[in-house]
């Protein structure tokens, strides 16, 4: 185990059956708030991004954040394993990832630990986003931006809208271009990397609304 991880391991087994009773119940119980919240974000999804009020805009990405909130929340919660789901193991916590691995995931060196991989791609080293800890490849995420940039201004040239041009990305899209992690935070902020520093002032250029 890493520095600092701490297990949490219950080996009576009707102590271990309440808390895994317990997990299921507040597993539902998100569940069902995030179907709630998919209700009430869904007949925005049905509009077109320019279509929408300024009221409707700011509804819909509070809507968003709130589910993305929870997830997150659930996922690095003890009640499930970060790397394999599962919901009825003891868990460790792992300081790195902020999360919590069963018992198994550890004992078969299946969590991911992000100082000893690097990026599948170029194999540089990854790096973390400061608010949720999700890891990304600087150098790859650098050359995605900079090709869907050009893309961006190419079709621009050519006669198309910016509106439409924007309303026919994705949300991992639009994040990207404007330099964003999925949680919303701007990676553009706090990188040092020279790669970076260079099209900071690129992702100005992107405005939702």
């Amino acid at each position: 185990m890493l520095r600092n991880e701490r297990a949490v391991v219950i080996k009576n087994a009707r102590l271990a059956k309440i808390r895994n009773n317990l997990r299921l119940i507040i597993f539902y119980a998100v569940q069902d708030k995030l179907q709630a919240i998919k209700a009430l974000r869904d007949p925005y999804r049905r509009i077109d991004n320019d279509k929408l009020s300024e009221f409707e805009s700011i509804e819909s990405t509070k809507l968003d954040e709130e589910m993305w909130n929870l997830k997150e929340a659930l996922l690095r919660s003890i009640c499930v394993c970060y790397t394999c789901s599962i919901k009825d193991k003891d868990m460790v916590y792992n300081p790195i990832l902020k999360a919590w691995n069963c018992v198994d995931c550890v004992r078969e060196d299946k969590v991911w630990d992000p100082r000893r991989n690097l990026c599948s791609t170029c194999h540089s080293r990854l790096v973390p986003c400061p608010k949720c800890g999700e890891f990304y490849c600087p150098k790859c995420m650098t050359r995605v931006f900079r090709e869907m940039n050009d893309e961006f201004y190419n079709k621009l040239k050519l006669g198309f809208s910016r509106e439409y041009l924007l309303s026919r990305l994705d949300d991992d899209e639009f994040l990207l271009l404007n330099g964003k992690c999925s949680c919303g935070y701007s990676l553009a902020k706090f990188s040092k990397l020279s790669e970076w520093r260079k099209i900071r002032n690129l992702y100005k250029i992107i405005d939702k609304n």
